[in-house]
């Protein structure tokens, strides 16, 4: 269940119909309705409403707004009294949390979408309203409890960010030497790597240790991007001067078992020659010795 605190018209068609039915599911949790989903962190924030069922309907008529604007045929029966009310005050961590969580998902869902929120200063939804903050306690118990069941059942991977870039003419050696002086103070941030594609364009490759620092460090690789702009050529389409991607590692590459097994093998055949003609020096200086004593 996701209760996004993202304007529902960033969504696609697909996660769009889901919040829809994840907030009638909500407000049946609410109303007592259903026995599922009662603990669920996502309805926090409308059950310490002093109104919860006046929060959810709320909610619920934003959604079936952004349908209609769509096009698309939701029940407006299923919607239930909208009075005037105030909003609920949400973290601007969460929104941002949130956002990075999203556009991740229209990446692999709807790259059209995704090249054309990209680089959007995300709306709330009308519910909501954004003040200062880090992301929301029921969110870190939620990614908390996540963790710990992924730790569980596989080893945890880490996440990559890959951003591509095109450099103005006379400005590639500025631009290397820019990175070359640069010392990422990142928190999860473990490695990366400037890669030369091309006589003027770059990718720079980073790995994390979890998604979660890459969100977390959006801010901060946004301010060390501002001291480059200047090197940089749009590059087209929307994009502006960058090309960003980011995501969890699903998979780690290595050498196949059969090769591994050579390189064991050859490795092994190296140390027994070595130790073989280490033992034949020995006999023969031995042999030597004895010779001379004998003479």
């Amino acid at each position: 269940m996701r209760l996004w605190t993202v304007h529902p018209r960033y969504l696609d068609a697909r996660g769009l119909v889901a919040l829809w039915r994840e907030t009638l599911l909500a407000r049946a949790v609410l109303g007592g309705v259903t026995r599922g989903y009662t603990r669920h962190p996502q309805l926090d924030r409308f059950r310490s409403d002093p109104q919860p069922s006046s929060a959810i309907n709320h909610y619920l008529a934003a959604v079936l707004d952004e349908a209609r604007a769509r096009g698309y045929r939701f029940d407006a029966r299923k919607v239930g009294p909208v009075d005037d009310r105030p909003p609920i005050a949400t973290t601007q961590g969460q929104l941002d949390h949130e956002w990075a969580h999203l556009l991740a998902k229209l990446q692999r869902r709807s790259p059209s979408l995704f090249r054309r929120w990209r680089a959007e200063a995300p709306r709330a939804h009308p519910l909501f309203r954004i003040v200062p903050g880090a992301v929301e306690p029921w969110e870190r118990a939620q990614g908390v409890s996540s963790l710990a069941r992924t730790h569980r059942t596989e080893t945890r991977m880490t996440a990559f960010n890959v951003v591509r870039f095109r450099v103005k003419p006379g400005s590639v050696e500025a631009f290397i030497e820019a990175h070359r002086k640069m010392r990422p103070t990142l928190k999860g941030f473990i490695d990366g790597s400037l890669v030369r594609t091309g006589d003027q364009t770059f990718c720079l490759v980073g790995e994390w240790r979890s998604f979660q620092s890459i969100v977390d460090a959006r801010p901060k690789m946004i301010s060390m991007l501002d001291g480059m702009r200047a090197m940089l050529e749009d590059l087209g389409g929307g994009l502006g001067v960058t090309d960003p991607v980011s995501g969890e590692s699903v998979l780690r590459l290595g050498k196949p078992k059969a090769a591994k097994k050579r390189a064991a093998k050859r490795r092994g055949a190296a140390k027994g020659k070595a130790a073989t003609k280490g033992k034949a020096g020995k006999g023969k200086a031995k042999k030597a010795a004895a010779a001379k004593r004998k003479g």
